[in-house]
């Protein structure tokens, strides 16, 4: 019995057909038709790409579909299918040694209350040295004062603040009073109109 690609070839030259002109009506490579017609399948991406290849080479040299995809399943995909159902499962990791030892037991004592302490690790020791004592951030302490003021003191500053705040407010009033003042002069002084003189021998 002749192979898939047996077949396709044959219906291609039995209308007198080239490869290109097969490739270039299914858009695709030159080189994925020479593969369907030498049965290299394997090279496609995938199976699915295989199958619809085949259906569209069958359509368009006129072969029917079904038989096609069939000898393709029966030949590429059930083998497969069967070594993968024949594979055992794979086993579950091994857990590290670590987490398989078993737990120290607990020391009686106020200090045991929960199994695994709180507390830091003890500093590694080398052998010949004594050990290292663990490493802590400085505390930093700074000098107390305080200032004490005398009540007659605070009386003094109170009425010095006072006077400023006075002198302040009359600085300011006598300097809006200096600028009104001036202002009027020299409004007198751009005057071009005057107001005439009295008549003569007015009382």
């Amino acid at each position: 019995m002749d192979s898939i690609g047996q077949r396709l070839k044959a219906a291609r030259e039995s209308r007198g057909w080239s490869a290109s002109q097969v490739a270039s009506a299914l858009n695709t490579k030159l080189q994925v038709v020479e593969d369907m017609e030498a049965d290299r399948f394997e090279r496609m991406a995938a199976p699915i790409y295989a199958k619809g290849f085949i259906r569209l080479y069958a359509e368009h040299v006129g072969l029917d579909v079904k038989p096609l995809v069939d000898a393709y399943v029966e030949r590429y995909q059930a083998p497969a299918a069967r070594g993968r159902r024949g594979r055992l499962p794979k086993p579950p990791p091994l857990r590290s040694a670590s987490i398989l030892a078993p737990r120290r037991p607990l020391t009686p004592g106020p200090a045991s209350v929960t199994e695994e302490s709180d507390a830091a690790p003890a500093p590694m020791s080398v052998p010949g040295r004594p050990p290292r004592e663990p490493w802590r951030l400085p505390v930093l302490r700074l000098p107390r004062f305080s200032l004490k003021i005398p009540p007659r003191a605070l009386r003094a500053g109170a009425i010095g603040l006072a006077v400023l705040l006075l002198l302040v407010l009359a600085g300011a009033g006598l300097n809006r009073a200096v600028q009104s003042g001036t202002l009027r002069r020299a409004e007198a002084s751009l005057s071009l109109v005057r107001p005439p003189p009295p008549p003569y021998g007015a009382p």
